[in-house]
């Protein structure tokens, strides 16, 4: 993709604890920017699911999805 644009692909899973499933994954399109190239501007696309269930007596069940914008740097 060049120097300055590059790609990123990022997925966890958690099955442990009390946790019955948590995970993630993303994908980020990136840009270098400035005379170093240590700064950078992100874009990309997140999913994340977490469901919880402490013996009944607290439940967490969530799934949040959608574009991500940021910034990183890089010193």
């Amino acid at each position: 993709m060049g120097n300055k644009w590059f790609l990123v692909w990022r997925a966890d899973v958690v099955v442990a604890g009390d946790s019955d499933t948590s995970w993630n994954t993303s994908i980020f399109f990136n840009r270098r920017v400035g005379e170093k190239g240590n700064k950078v501007l992100n874009l990309g696309y997140r999913y994340l699911v977490d469901d919880y269930n402490n013996e009944g007596t607290y439940r967490w069940d969530v799934t949040q999805d959608g574009p991500v914008i940021g910034f990183t740097w890089v010193f």
